[in-house]
């Protein structure tokens, strides 16, 4: 399988690095002028995405636990529809995700050392889930904030050694409140201007000014609206992109007309500029169910209530209209509410994260996002079994860098070649003992999503 996945990246490098050498660039002529971004400011916009998301993803990882080596090879197939709506302006941003995912894995563990061992594993997981939050402005830089996740998944997992089946269904609510300072915006129809102005420029038309560039930007954000009104959307909108321009279209060969058309098909990813922090209170309600399948009469149910605060920030800054690079980060503290029928209960649960990205538009077909993410746990809790109770205290450090590169075949239909590796560090420490757990992981995936709806960003 490795050689498998190895051979399909480098088949599609070399396709890759042919394609760039023999197309003509028709990348930014004048990377380095942004101020077009900064100056902008969005009417009333928004759009919406719905696809099906094909993937799949092969990974090996090799950990030490005092005198054991444990190896782990997992292969996943992964399919997900997918719908996304973005609605923004100066005075409110709405942001909503949903999809539900078919999930399977098979996936294999070797233990080396004092206790040799081999389990097999086969895994059913169907997950269903739905995001939405929503900012409402105050004034220029503050803003209340509300968002919502909501998820039920069902999984079936078979064992081989020993054989059993258990089956498990879990439930998540999380709403949470805040107030927030700053304004991030999305940029991307300024972009599609700055790309229309050169595009002109290239075909011997005059350069639009600062008015007329502005104006084509807010007539990128009624894309969505024209493909929903109007038969003919395409006619209908570049007919007031002329008005909107002042006439800069008029009297364009077809030839020169389409090659302007063609900006939809240049891929820019999701551009912001601006920072923003925002602190508010969390609550968490799961309900976990878990039992036997050859017997349902033995299950066992979990609810966990929490609820903390919290303090997330973000900043996205374009160095230039090739690149853009963001920092982000998260405080977030929760206490239990109520007792936990399960075996476990939580004193509080603390973390902590931090993180860099970097985009990349490469060409107008190709993309690169790379992003290093470092995330810090500490969880208190009171473990209760047949031989008493007694308290612990347990921290996580996951190191990880993400990097995927993504070609666009066509305007919807788009390949993804991911590589994640990450680094992971756990110390319990109980009444009695102390545990150091150390685990290094390589992800590989390879996924092809095509869009059934792809309006513009």
């Amino acid at each position: 399988m490795k050689k498998i996945l190895l051979a399909i990246f480098v088949v599609l490098f070399c396709c890759s690095l042919t394609n760039l050498l023999a197309q003509e660039s028709v990348g930014f002529s004048n990377p380095e002028d942004i101020q077009p971004l900064l100056d902008y400011r969005l009417p009333d916009w928004g759009y919406s995405n719905f696809g099906l998301d094909l993937s799949h993803m092969s990974s090996v990882s090799d950990s030490k636990y005092d005198q054991r080596n444990i190896s782990r090879f997992s292969n996943t197939i992964q399919i997900s529809p997918t719908y996304r709506l973005y609605r923004e302006s100066e005075q409110k941003i709405l942001n909503l995700f949903s999809s539900v995912g078919l999930n399977y894995n098979n996936s294999k563990i070797e233990s080396r050392g004092y206790d040799n061992s081999e389990r097999q594993t086969k895994n059913l997981n169907i997950d269903s889930q739905i995001n939405i939050s929503l900012k409402n402005y105050q004034s220029e830089n503050i803003f209340l904030y509300g968002a919502g996740d909501f998820s039920v998944t069902y999984n079936r997992r078979k064992n081989f050694q020993p054989g059993n089946t258990s089956i498990g269904r879990d439930v998540s609510i999380k709403p949470e409140i805040g107030i927030g300072f700053g304004r991030i915006r999305n940029i991307n129809p300024m972009i599609r201007a700055v790309r229309l102005e050169e595009r002109l420029r290239a075909i011997g038309q005059d350069a639009l000014n600062r008015v007329q560039l502005l104006n084509a930007a807010n007539q990128f954000t009624k894309y969505d609206g024209y493909q929903k009104s109007y038969d003919r959307s395409e006619k209908y909108f570049w007919q007031d992109m002329n008005r909107a321009t002042g006439s800069a279209l008029s009297g364009l060969k077809p030839y020169d007309m389409m090659y302007l058309t063609d900006i939809f098909d240049e891929v820019i990813g999701t551009r912001f500029e601006g920072w923003e922090l925002i602190a508010g209170v969390r609550f968490r309600y799961t309900n976990y169910l878990d039992r036997k399948d050859q017997d349902s009469s033995q299950g066992s149910t979990s609810i966990i209530k929490t609820i903390g605060p919290y303090l997330r920030g973000r900043l996205y800054h374009n160095i230039s209209l090739n690149h853009q690079i963001g920092a982000f980060g998260s405080l977030n503290q929760s206490y239990p509410l109520g007792s936990s029928n399960s075996a476990v209960d939580y004193n509080w649960n603390a973390s902590t994260t931090l993180g860099v990205e970097w985009l990349w538009t490469v060409s107008d077909r190709w993309f690169l996002n790379t992003e290093v993410r470092n995330r810090y746990s500490r969880i208190k809790r009171t473990i209760a079994n047949d031989l008493g109770s007694g308290n612990s205290t347990r921290w996580t450090n996951n190191l990880s860098l993400s990097s995927y590169l993504t070609y666009f075949l066509e305007n919807k239909l788009a390949i993804t070649v991911r590589f994640t590796p990450f680094l992971y560090h756990r110390r319990g420490i109980t009444s009695d003992s102390k545990i150091m757990t150390r685990e290094f992981d390589i992800n590989m995936s390879v996924d092809v999503k095509y869009y059934f709806i792809r309006n513009l960003y």
